[in-house]
C-alpha cells in the first residue's frame, strides 16, 4: 500500500465554565451526525482553489464596526439538516441560495427562492444517505448543472436516495448557477480584512454583503460571552476540535466582541498570547465573525453563534477552522442554456454507468471530437433503480436534462455537427442492464426547438460504451473579440489595453487558453532503468526529479517534476491518498498532472521488479513505472512511461498493462477544472503494447 502521513490528533479540552449551554457532546453527537473528517485530497483540492483577489482599491475603505447579514432578506429561515448533509446545507441552501437572491434581490423565505441540499448531496453521498459529502463536490454541482429550487424539486429534504426525475424540473435548475467557489485565506490580518470587506459589500462589487462557508469540528461545546462586554449574553466558539466534520457558513462580523483567551482579566489585541513573538490574529481577543449553523433553532441563539477572529487565524490542531479558509461562492444570475440534451434512460444498477457529451464537426465521424462529462450520472448512487427506489419497473427509468452549450465552443456556426450522448457502464459481471429511451437536443437560441432521433431505445451495450448521435446546424453568434489590433508596447514600461468583445452575453470573463493538439503512433516501448525513483511502497510513494532543463507546462515552468506510485507526475509535492468518495475524474481536474496511468490502488512488489524509473538528457526526460495491483498471488501488472520534453511536447508510452476492470485516467491537467486534456484510452480496459500518445 501507500505511504501516508498519519497526522496525530490532539484532542484539547475545553474549560467547563459556567456560562456553558447545557448541550452535551453525546447528544450533539446523536442527534446532528456530523460528516466525513475531511482528508489530505481535500486540502490538494484547497490548494487550486482561486484567491478571491482583494481590490487594492478597497482597503482603505473604512468599514462599519459591525455587520449582521442575517437581517437580510436573502438568508433563507434557519433549518435542521437532515442526515450527513451539513456541506451541502452550508453551501447550497444557505450560501447558494443567499448569493442567488441578492444578486437577484429576492426574498428567502418563500420556497421559489430556496434551493434543496438533496439535489446534490443524494448523488454523491453513496446512494442511501450514509455518508457525508465535501461541499466543494457539490460547488461542482452547482456550476456545471445548476440547480433547481425547493417547488421544484417537491420538498427540501427527502430519503437521501432519490434522483429527481423529470426534464423540466433539470432545465429550471440549469438557470441557477454558481460561477465559482474561492478561497479567502483568513490566517493573517489581511486575509480577516478581506473576509469583512466581502461581508459588508462583497469587496465592493454590491451594495450588500456576501457570506462565506467553512469547515471545522461540529460545535459541540459553545461559550456565553461576558455580560460585561458586547453582546454579553450570546453563544461563542472559542476553539474547535481538530477534526474538520461539519460545514458551517459566515453570515456577518462585529469587531467588538471579545473572549479572555489567557485568563488576566483584559482583553487585548497586542498580547503575544502564544509566545511566538510574532503579534497576529492569533493573539487577538477582540472581534469575530457571526455564523449560521443547520442544527435548527433550538441550537446557540435561535440557529446562531459568534466564533472570535483568532478562531479563523489559529493553526487547526490548537484550535482553528480547517486550513485557515473561508469558501464563498459567485453566482451567475443570468444565465440560460443555449443547447441542452433531453434524456430518457434506463438502468437497474445505476452505479454501473456514467454518462458524457461530446461533438464532431465532421459529421462522418462516429466518435466525438470533443467530450464533456458531469459530477452527476457518474458511477454514482449505489445499487439502485435510476430513481432510488426499487419498488417498480418505472423507477428504473429516469428522464434528465444536459445542459451541453459549451459543445458550441468547439464547431462553427452554420455548418452541420454530430452531437453525441454516450453511456459508459462498468459491469464486468453483467450485474445491471438498461436501454436509452430517449435522446432529443433542445435548441434555445431563439425560442425553444426540439430535435428528436429515432431508432429507440436502444441497449446499453454491457461493459463498454453506447453511444447514440443525431446531425444538426446550429445558428449561433460565437462571442468575438473586435479589437483587431494593439498598440505597440515599449520594453521594460507598465502596459495595458482594454480588449473590446462582441455577441454573446455581458457581462465577459477573459481567461487565456492553453490548448494542446493530441496525436497517437506507434513506438517500441523504452525499458529504461537509468535511476531507480519508486522502490517501495512504503516510503517513497511521491519522488522529486531534477530535471536538467526547463519544462514549459500550460502556464509555467519547471526544473522538478514529483514521479508518484498513482501513476502520474506532479509539478510540486501532493501526498494523494485514496478519491474522497469515489471523485477520480475531479481530483483529476483539479490537479495540475501529467497522468498516462492514474489509478489510486497501484502498489510496488520489490520481489516481483516493481519500481519507477527516470532517464535523463538534455532534451527530454523518460519516467518509467512497472506496477502491480490487486491482492492475488500473481497480480496484474502495468508497465508504462512519460516522456516530457524541452520543448513542452509530452508523450505517453505503453508496454503490457492488464487495466481489465480498472477506472483509470489517462490525459494532462492544469489543475483549474477547466484546462485538461484526456487520452482518446483512457478508461479502456486494455491497450496494446507500442501505443505512443503525443500531447
Amino acid at each position: 500500500m501507500k505511504k501516508y502521513f498519519a497526522g496525530l490528533l490532539l484532542f484539547f479540552s475545553l474549560a467547563l465554565f459556567s456560562q456553558e449551554k447545557n448541550f452535551s457532546e453525546e447528544f450533539l453527537m446523536k442527534k446532528f451526525p456530523a460528516g466525513p473528517a475531511l482528508n489530505h485530497q481535500d486540502s490538494v483540492y484547497l490548494m487550486n482553489l482561486p484567491e478571491k483577489v482583494f481590490p487594492f482599491y478597497h482597503r482603505d475603505e473604512i468599514l462599519p464596526p459591525f455587520v449582521d447579514n442575517s437581517e437580510l432578506p436573502y438568508l433563507r429561515p434557519v433549518f435542521e439538516q437532515q442526515g450527513a448533509s451539513c456541506g451541502q446545507a452550508a453551501m447550497v441552501s444557505y450560501n447558494f441560495t443567499y448569493e442567488m437572491n441578492c444578486r437577484r434581490n429576492l426574498s428567502s423565505d418563500i420556497p421559489e427562492n430556496q434551493y434543496p441540499s438533496h439535489f446534490a448531496w443524494n448523488f454523491q453521498n453513496g446512494g442511501d444517505g450514509w455518508y457525508g459529502v465535501s461541499y466543494f463536490h457539490s460547488a461542482e454541482i452547482l456550476r456545471t448543472c445548476g440547480c433547481m429550487n425547493v417547488v421544484d424539486y417537491g420538498d427540501f429534504y427527502d430519503d437521501g436516495k432519490r434522483w429527481i426525475n423529470g426534464y423540466d424540473v433539470y432545465y429550471d435548475g440549469m438557470s441557477n448557477r454558481a460561477e465559482g467557489i474561492y478561497n479567502i485565506h483568513t490566517g493573517t490580518e489581511e486575509g480577516i480584512l478581506a473576509l469583512k470587506h466581502w461581508l459588508y459589500n462583497h469587496m465592493g462589487e454590491q451594495a450588500s454583503g456576501g457570506i462565506a462557508s467553512f469547515y471545522a469540528c461540529a460545535p459541540w461545546i459553545i461559550q456565553v460571552l461576558n455580560d460585561t462586554t458586547p453582546e454579553g449574553g450570546k453563544d461563542v466558539v472559542c476553539e474547535f476540535y481538530p477534526v474538520a466534520s461539519h460545514a458551517m457558513t459566515i453570515v456577518g462580523y462585529n469587531d467588538s466582541i471579545r473572549w479572555d483567551y489567557n485568563n488576566d482579566g483584559q482583553y487585548t489585541n497586542n498580547i503575544d498570547l502564544n509566545d511566538d513573538g510574532i503579534i497576529d490574529p492569533r493573539d487577538w481577543e477582540i472581534g469575530g465573525v457571526k455564523f449560521v449553523n443547520s442544527y435548527g433553532t433550538q441550537w446557540g441563539d435561535s440557529g446562531f453563534c459568534y466564533l472570535t477572529y483568532k478562531c479563523l487565524a489559529e493553526d487547526f490542531e490548537l484550535g482553528g477552522i480547517w486550513n485557515k479558509a473561508v469558501h464563498i461562492l459567485e453566482v451567475d444570475a443570468d444565465y440560460q442554456p443555449s443547447i441542452t440534451y433531453k434524456i430518457s434512460l434506463k438502468h437497474d444498477v445505476r452505479n454501473k454507468i456514467k454518462i458524457l457529451a461530446g461533438v464532431s464537426q465532421d459529421t462522418s465521424d462516429l466518435l466525438p471530437e470533443f467530450i464533456i462529462d458531469f459530477p452527476i450520472f457518474d458511477y454514482q448512487g449505489g445499487l439502485h433503480y435510476l430513481q432510488g427506489n426499487d419498488t417498480a419497473e418505472i423507477l428504473k427509468t429516469l428522464e434528465f436534462g444536459l445542459d451541453v452549450t459549451s459543445l458550441l465552443s468547439n464547431i462553427q456556426p452554420g455548418l452541420p455537427a454530430r452531437f453525441l450522448f454516450m453511456v459508459d457502464e462498468n459491469d464486468r459481471f453483467g450485474e445491471g442492464s438498461g436501454e436509452i429511451s430517449g435522446f432529443s437536443l433542445m435548441n434555445y437560441i431563439e425560442g425553444q426547438q426540439e430535435i428528436q432521433v429515432t431508432g429507440l431505445p436502444i441497449p446499453i451495450e454491457n461493459n463498454t460504451r453506447t453511444l447514440y448521435s443525431l446531425v444538426w446546424v446550429p445558428e449561433f453568434e460565437p462571442v468575438q473579440i473586435a479589437t483587431n489590433r494593439l498598440p505597440v508596447f515599449s520594453a521594460n514600461e507598465p502596459y495595458s489595453f482594454q480588449l473590446e468583445a462582441q455577441n454573446g452575453a455581458l457581462p465577459y470573463k477573459w481567461e487565456l487558453v492553453d490548448q494542446y493538439s493530441l496525436s497517437s503512433s506507434e513506438e517500441i516501448f523504452p525499458e529504461i532503468d537509468a535511476i531507480h525513483v519508486l522502490s517501495s511502497p512504503a516510503v517513497d510513494t511521491i519522488m522529486p526529479v531534477a530535471l536538467p532543463f526547463s519544462f514549459p507546462f500550460y502556464d509555467d515552468e519547471y526544473d522538478t517534476l514529483w514521479m508518484h506510485i498513482n501513476g502520474y507526475l506532479l509539478t510540486d509535492y501532493k501526498q494523494l491518498p485514496w478519491p474522497y468518495l469515489e471523485e477520480p475524474e475531479l481530483m483529476f481536474r483539479s490537479t495540475r498532472m501529467i497522468a498516462p496511468v492514474d489509478y489510486d490502488w497501484f502498489t510496488i512488489i520489490p520481489v516481483q521488479g516493481d519500481g519507477g524509473w527516470v532517464e535523463l538528457n538534455d532534451s527530454c526526460a523518460t519516467f518509467r513505472w512497472l506496477l502491480s495491483y490487486g491482492t492475488s498471488v500473481n497480480p496484474p501488472k502495468v508497465n508504462f512511461a512519460a516522456r516530457v520534453w524541452k520543448s513542452g511536447k509530452i508523450e505517453f508510452l505503453y508496454g503490457s498493462c492488464d487495466l481489465e476492470g480498472i477506472p483509470w485516467i489517462s490525459g494532462i491537467s492544469a489543475g483549474n477544472k477547466i484546462d485538461f486534456l484526456k487520452s482518446p484510452f483512457s478508461g479502456a480496459e486494455m491497450i496494446t503494447a507500442g501505443t505512443r500518445i503525443v500531447f
